[in-house]
């Protein structure tokens, strides 16, 4: 009996650790899926040596007045999202409505209408401030556009755009960094 006992506790203290490998097993199983899918995500593109997170850039963006590299990347990353998830209002808010002019402001909806969807590419060639407190990105700048009508084919376009920013006044006592010219300026509505 006390045989019988002894191989009994072995038996529960073998199983003990047991359980316990295979408890810790499982939990590796659980995360392997989430640390696959991070290292299976495309690398982002990186702007530079000294470039942030895109989210920090995009939040410091508004604090700057200076116009930096990384304010450029930021930028053009809105512009490329807001199109790219074709939202007209995240897309109106980077241009400054002022300087852009009515015709420009109305072309976007319309755009927007007679395309189902964006996807931009953008290579930023410089980014330089001006001697005014402005800054100039230079882009190598293409855009695939699907109409809505599917009769119609789609568009690509292609331009080395020159697209200026200046901090403006967006509320009171706030400013935000916002394109106030581009060229060519028909590269978003050529249809």
């Amino acid at each position: 009996m006390a045989a019988e006992a002894a191989e009994k506790s072995s038996t529960q203290i073998g199983r003990r650790p047991l359980a316990l490998i295979i408890a810790v097993i499982f939990a590796c199983l659980a995360l392997a899926p989430s640390a696959q899918s991070q290292s299976d995500a495309p690398p982002q593109s990186a702007p530079g040596a000294n470039s942030n997170t895109k989210a920090d850039r995009k939040s410091g963006e508004g604090q700057s007045t200076e116009f930096t590299p990384q304010l450029a990347e930021a930028l053009m990353d809105r512009l490329a999202e807001a199109m790219r998830s074709h939202n007209l209002t995240k897309t109106r808010a980077l241009f400054d409505a002022q300087h852009m002019g009515t015709q420009f402001m109305d072309n976007l909806p319309a755009a927007y209408d007679y395309y189902e969807s964006f996807e931009p590419f953008y290579r930023i060639l410089s980014a330089a401030p001006n001697a005014d407190g402005t800054g100039t990105i230079v882009a190598d700048f293409s855009l695939d556009a699907t109409p809505r009508q599917q009769d119609l084919p789609a568009r690509r376009r292609h331009a080395n755009l020159r697209v200026q920013v200046a901090l403006v006044r967006a509320a009171p006592g706030a400013s935000q960094w916002r394109i106030v010219a581009l060229d060519p300026a028909n590269v978003l509505f050529e249809f």
